[in-house]
Protein backbone atom coordinates (compact mmCIF):
# COMPACT_ATOMS: atom_id res chain seq x y z
CA UNK A 1 0.00 0.00 0.00
CA UNK A 2 1.26 3.02 -1.16
CA UNK A 3 1.60 6.18 1.08
CA UNK A 4 1.52 9.84 0.95
CA UNK A 5 4.13 12.31 2.00
CA UNK A 6 0.93 13.85 3.37
CA UNK A 7 0.43 11.17 5.47
CA UNK A 8 3.82 10.44 6.76
CA UNK A 9 4.84 13.89 7.64
CA UNK A 10 1.25 14.03 10.05
CA UNK A 11 1.92 10.51 11.18
CA UNK A 12 5.36 11.52 11.87
CA UNK A 13 4.10 14.26 14.22
CA UNK A 14 2.15 12.23 16.18
CA UNK A 15 4.24 11.01 18.96
CA UNK A 16 5.63 14.48 19.60
CA UNK A 17 1.86 15.87 19.83
CA UNK A 18 0.75 12.71 22.21
CA UNK A 19 3.93 13.78 24.91
CA UNK A 20 2.65 17.72 24.72
CA UNK A 21 1.05 19.45 27.36
CA UNK A 22 -3.09 18.81 26.56
CA UNK A 23 -5.40 21.43 26.71
CA UNK A 24 -8.72 20.83 28.54
CA UNK A 25 -11.51 23.25 27.52
CA UNK A 26 -15.15 23.36 26.15
CA UNK A 27 -18.81 24.99 26.68
CA UNK A 28 -21.66 24.36 28.68
CA UNK A 29 -24.49 26.23 27.02
CA UNK A 30 -28.24 25.93 28.67
CA UNK A 31 -31.43 27.70 28.51
CA UNK A 32 -35.32 27.59 28.81
CA UNK A 33 -37.02 28.38 25.13
CA UNK A 34 -40.16 29.16 24.34
CA UNK A 35 -40.82 27.69 20.11
CA UNK A 36 -44.01 28.16 18.17
CA UNK A 37 -43.97 25.91 15.09
CA UNK A 38 -46.55 27.12 11.75
CA UNK A 39 -46.78 24.75 8.68
CA UNK A 40 -46.20 21.90 10.77
CA UNK A 41 -48.30 19.09 11.90
CA UNK A 42 -51.49 18.96 13.42
CA UNK A 43 -50.74 19.56 17.23
CA UNK A 44 -47.12 21.14 16.89
CA UNK A 45 -48.39 24.59 18.02
CA UNK A 46 -45.98 26.09 20.81
CA UNK A 47 -44.01 24.92 23.90
CA UNK A 48 -41.49 24.99 26.73
CA UNK A 49 -38.32 23.14 27.31
CA UNK A 50 -34.92 23.06 28.45
CA UNK A 51 -32.47 23.78 25.33
CA UNK A 52 -29.07 22.90 24.64
CA UNK A 53 -26.46 25.86 22.80
CA UNK A 54 -24.15 23.39 21.54
CA UNK A 55 -22.30 21.95 24.42
CA UNK A 56 -19.07 20.67 23.80
CA UNK A 57 -16.02 19.30 26.00
CA UNK A 58 -12.68 19.33 23.90
CA UNK A 59 -9.17 18.02 24.52
CA UNK A 60 -6.13 20.00 22.54
CA UNK A 61 -2.77 20.07 22.31
CA UNK A 62 0.17 22.16 20.41
CA UNK A 63 4.59 20.89 20.30
CA UNK A 64 6.79 22.59 18.62
CA UNK A 65 8.70 20.94 16.03
CA UNK A 66 11.63 23.08 14.89
CA UNK A 67 9.93 25.88 12.65
CA UNK A 68 6.61 24.33 12.73
CA UNK A 69 3.95 22.84 15.32
CA UNK A 70 1.92 19.96 15.46
CA UNK A 71 -1.75 19.77 16.75
CA UNK A 72 -4.18 17.72 17.39
CA UNK A 73 -8.17 18.71 19.13
CA UNK A 74 -10.97 15.81 20.27
CA UNK A 75 -13.77 17.11 20.00
CA UNK A 76 -17.18 15.87 21.63
CA UNK A 77 -20.52 17.41 21.91
CA UNK A 78 -22.99 16.53 24.51
CA UNK A 79 -26.38 17.94 25.73
CA UNK A 80 -27.39 19.49 28.81
CA UNK A 81 -30.74 18.81 28.78
CA UNK A 82 -31.16 14.91 27.93
CA UNK A 83 -28.05 14.38 26.67
CA UNK A 84 -29.19 13.26 23.88
CA UNK A 85 -29.65 9.53 24.59
CA UNK A 86 -26.11 9.41 24.98
CA UNK A 87 -23.48 7.62 24.83
CA UNK A 88 -25.03 6.04 21.24
CA UNK A 89 -26.20 9.60 19.83
CA UNK A 90 -23.20 11.60 21.82
CA UNK A 91 -19.94 9.56 20.91
CA UNK A 92 -16.52 10.45 21.61
CA UNK A 93 -14.79 12.57 18.95
CA UNK A 94 -18.23 13.45 17.56
CA UNK A 95 -17.36 17.13 17.47
CA UNK A 96 -14.71 18.95 14.95
CA UNK A 97 -11.37 16.26 16.06
CA UNK A 98 -7.94 16.28 14.03
CA UNK A 99 -4.49 16.21 13.97
CA UNK A 100 -2.14 18.50 11.25
CA UNK A 101 1.21 20.21 10.94
CA UNK A 102 1.44 24.30 10.64
CA UNK A 103 4.25 26.71 9.91
CA UNK A 104 4.70 29.26 7.85
CA UNK A 105 3.25 28.12 4.87
CA UNK A 106 -0.34 27.78 6.72
CA UNK A 107 -1.32 24.45 8.22
CA UNK A 108 -2.65 21.11 6.91
CA UNK A 109 -4.98 19.17 8.81
CA UNK A 110 -6.45 16.17 8.55
CA UNK A 111 -9.68 14.27 10.35
CA UNK A 112 -13.60 15.21 10.65
CA UNK A 113 -14.17 19.12 10.32
CA UNK A 114 -17.45 21.45 9.55
CA UNK A 115 -16.40 21.56 5.39
CA UNK A 116 -18.97 23.82 3.96
CA UNK A 117 -21.99 23.56 6.87
CA UNK A 118 -22.60 26.98 8.45
CA UNK A 119 -20.40 29.22 6.40
CA UNK A 120 -22.43 32.79 6.79
CA UNK A 121 -22.57 35.98 8.80
CA UNK A 122 -24.45 35.35 12.04
CA UNK A 123 -21.46 33.76 13.91
CA UNK A 124 -23.54 31.09 15.79
CA UNK A 125 -21.64 28.24 15.02
CA UNK A 126 -18.70 29.71 16.48
CA UNK A 127 -20.84 31.54 19.49
CA UNK A 128 -22.29 28.43 20.01
CA UNK A 129 -25.74 29.04 20.42
CA UNK A 130 -28.37 26.58 19.59
CA UNK A 131 -29.00 26.07 16.18
CA UNK A 132 -32.59 27.22 16.08
CA UNK A 133 -31.51 30.63 16.47
CA UNK A 134 -28.84 30.29 13.30
CA UNK A 135 -29.25 30.25 9.60
CA UNK A 136 -27.22 27.04 9.49
CA UNK A 137 -30.82 24.70 9.55
CA UNK A 138 -31.73 26.75 6.40
CA UNK A 139 -28.60 26.98 4.78
CA UNK A 140 -27.86 23.18 5.51
CA UNK A 141 -30.75 21.02 3.33
CA UNK A 142 -32.29 21.09 0.30
CA UNK A 143 -36.20 19.87 0.22
CA UNK A 144 -37.49 18.12 -3.12
CA UNK A 145 -38.22 14.87 -4.22
CA UNK A 146 -40.42 13.63 -1.14
CA UNK A 147 -36.94 14.33 0.63
CA UNK A 148 -35.09 16.87 2.47
CA UNK A 149 -31.60 16.31 1.51
CA UNK A 150 -28.03 17.60 4.25
CA UNK A 151 -26.07 19.77 1.69
CA UNK A 152 -22.21 19.00 3.49
CA UNK A 153 -23.45 16.48 5.38
CA UNK A 154 -25.24 19.49 7.41
CA UNK A 155 -22.48 18.55 10.08
CA UNK A 156 -18.66 17.66 10.54
CA UNK A 157 -17.25 16.13 6.88
CA UNK A 158 -15.18 13.05 7.14
CA UNK A 159 -12.33 11.78 5.69
CA UNK A 160 -11.03 15.08 4.92
CA UNK A 161 -7.52 16.80 3.85
CA UNK A 162 -7.42 20.36 4.60
CA UNK A 163 -5.38 23.16 3.86
CA UNK A 164 -5.56 26.54 5.35
CA UNK A 165 -3.38 29.25 4.04
CA UNK A 166 -1.74 32.10 6.54
CA UNK A 167 -3.49 35.27 6.47
CA UNK A 168 -2.35 38.02 4.04
CA UNK A 169 -3.31 41.17 3.85
CA UNK A 170 -6.65 40.30 5.93
CA UNK A 171 -7.47 37.79 3.18
CA UNK A 172 -6.99 33.56 3.52
CA UNK A 173 -7.84 30.39 1.82
CA UNK A 174 -9.05 27.42 3.22
CA UNK A 175 -8.86 24.03 0.81
CA UNK A 176 -10.61 20.66 1.36
CA UNK A 177 -11.26 17.10 -0.24
CA UNK A 178 -13.10 14.37 1.58
CA UNK A 179 -12.18 11.02 0.35
CA UNK A 180 -15.21 9.33 1.26
CA UNK A 181 -17.30 12.62 2.85
CA UNK A 182 -20.39 11.09 3.93
CA UNK A 183 -19.18 8.15 5.40
CA UNK A 184 -18.71 7.40 9.31
CA UNK A 185 -15.75 5.32 8.90
CA UNK A 186 -13.84 3.68 5.90
CA UNK A 187 -13.12 4.65 2.48
CA UNK A 188 -15.79 2.68 0.77
CA UNK A 189 -15.38 -0.49 -1.01
CA UNK A 190 -11.44 -1.34 -2.53
CA UNK A 191 -11.41 -0.76 -6.44
CA UNK A 192 -15.07 1.18 -6.74
CA UNK A 193 -14.12 3.02 -10.15
CA UNK A 194 -16.65 5.82 -9.14
CA UNK A 195 -14.49 6.92 -6.09
CA UNK A 196 -17.04 9.60 -5.14
CA UNK A 197 -15.33 12.21 -2.86
CA UNK A 198 -16.10 16.51 -2.35
CA UNK A 199 -13.97 19.25 -3.06
CA UNK A 200 -14.16 22.75 -1.26
CA UNK A 201 -13.20 26.03 -1.82
CA UNK A 202 -13.45 29.03 0.88
CA UNK A 203 -12.28 32.58 0.13
CA UNK A 204 -12.53 35.07 3.43
CA UNK A 205 -11.07 38.41 4.12
CA UNK A 206 -11.45 40.14 7.72
CA UNK A 207 -10.43 43.48 8.28
CA UNK A 208 -11.87 47.11 9.02
CA UNK A 209 -14.60 45.98 10.46
CA UNK A 210 -15.46 43.95 7.42
CA UNK A 211 -15.72 40.11 7.63
CA UNK A 212 -17.11 38.89 4.15
CA UNK A 213 -16.06 34.99 2.52
CA UNK A 214 -17.25 32.76 -0.48
CA UNK A 215 -17.74 29.12 0.39
CA UNK A 216 -18.23 26.65 -2.78
CA UNK A 217 -18.68 22.54 -2.13
CA UNK A 218 -19.07 19.99 -4.87
CA UNK A 219 -19.56 16.77 -4.13
CA UNK A 220 -20.53 13.29 -5.84
CA UNK A 221 -21.38 9.44 -4.05
CA UNK A 222 -19.14 7.06 -4.83
CA UNK A 223 -21.00 5.29 -7.46
CA UNK A 224 -22.11 8.79 -9.15
CA UNK A 225 -25.27 8.44 -8.94
CA UNK A 226 -26.01 10.95 -7.03
CA UNK A 227 -24.28 14.63 -5.67
CA UNK A 228 -24.98 17.77 -4.60
CA UNK A 229 -23.69 21.56 -4.87
CA UNK A 230 -23.62 25.05 -2.79
CA UNK A 231 -22.24 28.22 -2.86
CA UNK A 232 -22.56 30.89 0.11
CA UNK A 233 -21.42 34.43 -0.33
CA UNK A 234 -21.70 36.38 3.19
CA UNK A 235 -20.22 39.81 4.66
CA UNK A 236 -21.07 41.75 7.63
CA UNK A 237 -20.00 45.26 9.14
CA UNK A 238 -19.16 46.51 12.55
CA UNK A 239 -19.99 49.92 13.29
CA UNK A 240 -19.46 50.53 17.04
CA UNK A 241 -21.55 47.67 18.70
CA UNK A 242 -24.22 47.21 16.30
CA UNK A 243 -23.00 44.66 13.58
CA UNK A 244 -24.95 43.69 10.55
CA UNK A 245 -24.49 41.11 7.97
CA UNK A 246 -26.20 39.46 5.04
CA UNK A 247 -25.95 35.78 3.66
CA UNK A 248 -26.50 34.18 0.32
CA UNK A 249 -26.60 30.77 -0.10
CA UNK A 250 -28.03 28.78 -3.60
CA UNK A 251 -27.58 24.85 -3.15
CA UNK A 252 -28.48 21.78 -5.09
CA UNK A 253 -29.11 17.87 -4.63
CA UNK A 254 -29.42 15.45 -6.91
CA UNK A 255 -28.75 15.10 -10.67
CA UNK A 256 -30.12 15.13 -13.88
CA UNK A 257 -34.10 14.84 -13.52
CA UNK A 258 -34.09 14.46 -10.08
CA UNK A 259 -32.18 17.75 -9.09
CA UNK A 260 -33.77 19.85 -6.29
CA UNK A 261 -32.95 23.69 -5.79
CA UNK A 262 -33.24 26.08 -3.50
CA UNK A 263 -32.05 29.64 -2.53
CA UNK A 264 -31.96 31.18 1.13
CA UNK A 265 -31.50 34.79 2.09
CA UNK A 266 -30.24 35.37 5.96
CA UNK A 267 -30.00 38.88 7.46
CA UNK A 268 -28.53 38.79 10.87
CA UNK A 269 -28.24 42.21 13.02
CA UNK A 270 -26.43 41.65 16.27
CA UNK A 271 -26.65 44.20 19.02
CA UNK A 272 -25.66 43.84 23.13
CA UNK A 273 -28.60 44.06 25.14
CA UNK A 274 -26.60 45.20 27.96
CA UNK A 275 -22.90 46.98 27.38
CA UNK A 276 -20.17 44.72 28.23
CA UNK A 277 -18.18 45.19 31.88
CA UNK A 278 -14.86 45.17 32.47
CA UNK A 279 -12.29 45.68 35.40
CA UNK A 280 -8.66 45.33 35.94
CA UNK A 281 -6.54 44.21 38.51
CA UNK A 282 -2.27 44.36 37.56
CA UNK A 283 -2.14 42.61 34.17
CA UNK A 284 -5.23 40.42 34.34
CA UNK A 285 -8.39 41.76 32.68
CA UNK A 286 -11.79 40.09 33.06
CA UNK A 287 -14.82 41.29 31.27
CA UNK A 288 -18.29 40.18 31.91
CA UNK A 289 -21.17 40.03 29.03
CA UNK A 290 -24.19 40.12 31.37
CA UNK A 291 -27.04 39.95 28.82
CA UNK A 292 -26.80 39.76 25.20
CA UNK A 293 -29.67 39.84 22.78
CA UNK A 294 -29.80 38.62 18.82
CA UNK A 295 -32.41 40.09 16.39
CA UNK A 296 -31.70 37.40 13.88
CA UNK A 297 -33.93 38.10 10.66
CA UNK A 298 -34.47 35.32 8.01
CA UNK A 299 -35.96 35.29 4.37
CA UNK A 300 -36.04 32.27 3.19
CA UNK A 301 -36.91 31.04 -0.84
CA UNK A 302 -38.65 28.60 -2.69
CA UNK A 303 -39.14 26.23 1.00
CA UNK A 304 -41.55 28.13 2.50
CA UNK A 305 -44.21 25.91 2.15
CA UNK A 306 -42.76 22.93 2.44
CA UNK A 307 -40.91 23.18 6.08
CA UNK A 308 -42.66 24.31 8.93
CA UNK A 309 -41.42 27.87 10.39
CA UNK A 310 -39.93 27.63 13.56
CA UNK A 311 -39.83 31.09 16.14
CA UNK A 312 -38.16 30.53 19.19
CA UNK A 313 -37.42 33.09 22.28
CA UNK A 314 -34.23 32.66 24.44
CA UNK A 315 -35.97 33.27 28.00
CA UNK A 316 -33.19 32.59 30.05
CA UNK A 317 -29.12 31.36 28.86
CA UNK A 318 -26.19 30.74 31.22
Amino acid sequence: MKKSLLAIAIAAAVPAVASAQVTVSGIIKGGVASTTYSNGASGNGSGMAVNDGSSRFILSATEKIGTMSAFFQVDTRFRVDDNGGAPSSSPLASGNTFVGLGGGFGSIQIGKMDTHYCAGSDQHGSRATALTHSSCTLLGYVSGNGANTAIANASRSSNVIRYTSPSMNGFAVQLNHSTAWGVAGSEGAVGNPGKGGATHGQLTYSGQGIVAGLSSWDARSEDKATGQKGQTIWGSYQAGPLNIGLTYDTSSAGLGGSKAERTVTSVPVRFPWVPQHSSEHGQRRRTQRLVAKILLVQVRHSILSVLPMTFQSVLLSV
